[in-house]
């Protein structure tokens, strides 16, 4: 079953959110094609242990290195990686930013990326694997949305043998079930102890529970409108 796109927002393409669907798409063929593509990685990356201990002589750019807790949100390793990542953000940021405003939308989206950076580093202080992904603001997105948007429904395509067959479905399966598998990942690699090369479960897990406290504490104290109803939102 893929989800197309959220019945819960007004548009389905908003300013803000498409303006940072937009800024990743075009800045990893930017770095991949630079030519020094691991050192952009290395250098624009999170590393833990240079963000815990700044002034550790492996940290080349000193207290520069903090930079790298909003430039990393912007850097991919892969195709997949970026596409993934994007795709959901098209599918579930558009409510949110309906909801809060695309200023608002854009802040908390940063905030969301910046909290999921700290926390990782946080965990592994020592590690020195870069960490980069715009997948922790996304998943403060999703944790927002799993709370201000409890009744959403997703159009899902679902194939069958030979046909395709177009449903209406909750969202919130698809959210806890996204959040219990990250949750796993990352209770799995630090009982495995594999903190290296790979997926950061840590900034997932982060950014999704930053997403579920600070989202609706945002849009009640900022929010601009109301919900929209209903009727206002169906569409086919």
């Amino acid at each position: 079953m893929i989800p197309l796109y959220d019945r819960a927002a007004r548009h389905r393409v908003t300013d803000t959110n498409t303006v940072l669907v937009v800024v990743n798409l075009l800045l990893f063929p930017l770095a991949l094609y630079s030519g020094h593509f691991a050192e952009v990685l290395e250098r624009l990356g999170l590393v833990p242990q240079f963000i815990m201990h700044p002034l550790v002589a492996a940290n080349r750019d000193g207290l520069l290195v903090f930079g790298t807790l909003l430039s990393s949100m912007f850097l991919h390793v892969g195709v997949i990686h970026v596409l993934l990542n994007m795709y959901v953000l098209m599918i579930f940021g558009p409510a949110l930013e309906d909801y809060l405003g695309p200023r608002r939308y854009l802040l908390f989206y940063l905030l969301s990326g910046l909290f999921a950076g700290l926390v990782a580093a946080y965990l592994s202080p020592d590690s020195t694997t870069p960490i980069v992904g715009a997948s922790g603001a996304i998943a403060g997105v999703l944790g927002a949305h799993l709370i201000l948007f409890p009744r959403a429904r997703l159009r899902t395509m679902l194939p069958l043998i030979v046909t395709v067959k177009f449903i209406d479905l909750p969202s919130i399966p698809y959210l806890i079930l996204w959040f219990g598998l990250q949750l796993f990942g990352l209770v799995k690699s630090d009982l495995l102890g594999t903190h290296g090369p790979g997926v950061a479960w840590a900034p997932h897990v982060a950014g999704f529970m930053f997403g579920m406290m600070m989202g609706p504490l945002m849009a009640r104290a900022w929010a601009s409108r109301p919900l929209p109803a209903r009727s206002a939102v169906e569409r086919r």
